[in-house]
């Protein structure tokens, strides 16, 4: 994911026509030449590509100081790219560029420092935020996402919300879908602006159309609950579809329950099956909850209560409170499980801390039961 993230850094230097290598032969030690050689090599047409001579131009490019040569080789050494991954030497090369003042080696450089990179680069924000600052300033959009979410975290500066706004607000202008995503997500909760769910949506429907797959499963959101447009469920199933077939469990599972109350989608209880399996495989609870049910009333699947209780356990693992309740009930019925009044009680008493009325009402039965026990074997 990162290195799709960062995949458009590199893809700005190559966006003019690549350069014929046959007329520039004679000038083969000149740097300018030979990086013009190296993008003709990686990124021109197809059928021309050769990947180990265009390496080995920029690296003779690079061998010259061209700034731009040494920002590219970085890149693809950072990530393995077209030849063997050497994050350290990649820092090397980078810093180099940075030395030349090239703008985008700032970004990733600024960019590896404020993560670390594979456990072998360490995180410096410090040294982040000098390079990010640096190449924000210079209106480079990837800078600007990198450098706001520094002053949302609080990370090597000041944390300040409103900051942080004014450099999403920069790089979502020049169309960074991850800016717009962000940028997105302070409006919806009022976060360094005041909360606007109008513009949350606009900005992540922008972000949605290019592909972001959070703010697509937020666009279903807002359709469906009518948050910032006006509701319509057709539109949320065809977001959550499109984020859902990016691999977004939560809108796997929103999905699912579109097609299992035929919200937006016709109804089909085999299609909310499978859609909320792949959101159950992922560990989202929810759909971990409702996949037991299935097994538990045997819809669309046989009846399998050893199935029932895996899934619902799972979502009870993970703090679901109506999961955690089920689990109590099926200890004490003995339903798939051993009956175990204690471990039913246990699973009660944390539903009920999660604020279920339900489980309140049966951790306060379990106590009369056992104090009504007593009595009876006082008596006796």
């Amino acid at each position: 994911m990162k290195k799709l993230f960062l995949m458009f850094l590199v893809s700005l230097v190559f966006v003019s026509e690549a350069a014929d290598s046959s007329s520039k032969a004679a000038d083969a030690d000149d740097p300018d030449t030979m990086f013009e050689i190296a993008r003709h090599y990686l990124y021109g047409k197809e059928e021309e590509r050769n990947a180990a001579e265009g390496m080995r131009c920029l690296e003779l490019a690079a061998g010259k100081d061209h700034a731009y040569a040494l920002y590219v080789l970085g890149f693809h050494l950072l990530f393995g790219d077209r030849i063997a991954a050497d994050p350290e030497r990649a820092v090397r090369l980078l810093t180099r560029s940075v030395e030349l003042g090239n703008i985008p080696a700032h970004s990733l450089l600024g960019w590896t420092m404020l993560y670390g990179f594979a456990g072998r680069i360490m995180p410096d924000p410090v040294k982040a935020e000098k390079y990010l600052k640096i190449a924000a300033e210079a209106g480079n959009a990837f800078a600007q996402v990198c450098y706001g979410w520094m002053f949302y975290a609080g990370r090597a500066v000041k944390r300040d919300n409103a900051q942080a706004v004014f450099w999403y607000l920069k790089a979502a202008g020049q169309g960074d879908r991850k800016a717009q995503a962000s940028l997105a997500g302070m409006y919806m909760r009022g976060e360094g602006t005041a909360q606007n769910f109008v513009l949350a949506f606009r900005w992540n429907k922008l972000a949605a159309d290019q592909g972001e797959v959070a703010s697509r499963y937020s666009v279903g959101s807002c359709y469906a609950r009518g948050l910032g447009v006006g509701q319509d469920f057709g539109l949320a199933a065809h977001y959550f579809r499109l984020a859902a077939e990016q691999g977004h469990p939560e809108a796997q599972s929103e999905l699912a329950s579109a097609y299992f109350y035929g919200l937006g989608v016709k109804q089909d209880y085999a299609e909310a099956f499978k859609w909320h399996e792949k959101a159950a495989l992922q560990g989202n609870s929810s759909a971990q909850k409702v996949l037991s049910s299935y097994y538990y009333h045997g819809k669309v699947v046989d009846r399998d209560l050893s199935k029932a209780v895996y899934w619902m356990k799972k979502s009870a693992a993970a703090g679901d409170s109506l999961a955690q309740n089920s689990m109590g009930y099926l200890h004490e019925r003995g339903e798939g499980v051993k009956y175990d009044p204690v471990e039913a009680v246990k699973y009660f008493r944390s539903s009920a801390a999660s604020g279920n009325p339900d489980a309140k009402k049966s951790v306060e039965l379990h106590k009369n039961r056992v104090k009504n026990s007593k009595l009876n074997a006082a008596e006796r």
